[in-house]
């Protein structure tokens, strides 16, 4: 007895559960393609394909809310009709697979009117397939009395356009609302935020260049003995090749369209070294021609006892040159004058440092 009703249990299994597997098969895809899931509901709400979507009708408008399945790769919204009319705006118009998309269309006056049919137009491709697929969701709904709100990634203004000196303030986004402006690295930035809660790209990234104006540095306008390497422009602005035997020439370019600047340095006419303290010269940038009051003491190798003391404790400049005057004390001159800072060194004269 017990052995038929254990075999009646098979069979009752064998016979009906097939059955009850596919029914849950069945009932776990339409869970997966969101057909029981209620939020978002708005007036109207349904399937199509493997879409589901909640659809409201304003005053001067559409709103539809399509969840795209992870199956499908991409999808796009072609055309959006409403009540024949094609809407010319409808946004965002490409649908994000495993996501949400809230599509807004906006610009008819349906303020008279009580019922609207809406036709959405639709293109997809599933996964692992290059085949488009076009289908249609059509739904006659109630206008409900209220307006919907337009929507739009952020776009940037005409101020991207043109450099400025100062950070910009007018202009900054044509769509959206901007944000602070900062300087980085000669550069002003900021963003303009969209009104699409629902897009991942509302944010737009927008930028000018900052307008600076070529400067000579420090070199310009000096006297130098050879043409000029360092100092020759204030940062940002950078120069060019230095030109000509002196005077020099150069310029300094400014950045992001700002001007150029003419620079110059001239060539002395002062020579170091030669024994004349010129007009210019000083005993800082040319000590041999300019520094005065020089006590050398030196050592004679001529075998006379008495000219062999003293140590050279002074600065001799040209051994070229002798002495026309000075006073011998202890074996050596003390030179107390421009005109007599010079020494002859001759064969028999040794200058002991």
């Amino acid at each position: 007895m017990k052995f038929r009703k254990a075999q009646s249990a098979m069979e009752y299994l064998m016979t009906y559960g097939w059955a009850i597997l596919v029914v849950l098969i069945v009932l776990a895809a339409l869970f997966y393609l969101g057909v029981f899931d209620s939020s978002d509901s708005d007036i109207k709400g349904g399937v199509e394909g493997p879409f589901t979507y909640d659809l409201k009708v304003g005053q001067n408008g559409v709103e539809v809310s399509i969840n795209t399945p992870s199956v499908i790769k991409s999808a796009t919204i072609e055309s959006i009709k409403i009540d024949g009319t094609s809407c010319s705006n409808p946004y965002p118009t490409t649908l994000v697979s495993g996501t949400k998309t809230l599509v807004r269309c906006t610009g008819v006056d349906l303020t008279n009117v009580k019922t609207a049919n809406v036709e959405i137009g639709l293109t997809y491709i599933q996964q692992n397939s290059q085949l488009p697929h076009t289908i249609n969701i059509e739904e006659t709904n109630s206008v409900e009395d209220e307006t919907i709100t337009s929507v739009a990634d952020g776009e940037c203004g005409s101020a991207i356009n043109t450099p400025v000196e100062t950070a910009p303030s007018t202009n900054l986004c044509s769509v959206g609302s901007a944000s602070g402006v900062s300087e980085i690295s000669n550069e002003f930035r900021w963003t303009c935020t969209g009104t699409n809660p629902l897009s991942g790209t509302n944010v737009a990234s927008c930028s000018v260049g900052k307008k600076v104006n070529g400067v000579c540095g420090s070199a310009n306008g000096q006297t130098l003995p050879s043409a000029p390497t360092t100092n020759l422009c204030v940062s940002p602005s950078t120069p060019t090749a230095v030109t000509g035997t002196g005077p020099w020439n150069w310029n300094c370019v400014g950045i992001n369209t700002g001007t150029t600047a003419s620079c110059i340095a001239y060539k002395s006419s002062i020579v170091c070294g030669n024994a004349i303290c010129d007009t210019g010269e000083s005993s800082t940038k040319c000590p041999v021609d300019c520094t005065n009051n020089i006590v050398a003491y030196w050592r004679f190798n001529d075998g006379d006892a008495n000219s062999d003391v003293g140590t050279f404790t002074g600065t001799v400049y040209g051994a070229t040159y002798s002495a026309t005057s000075g006073v011998k004390s202890s074996g050596g001159y003390t030179f107390n004058s421009a005109s007599n800072n010079y020494i002859k060194v001759s064969d028999n004269v040794a200058l002991q440092p």
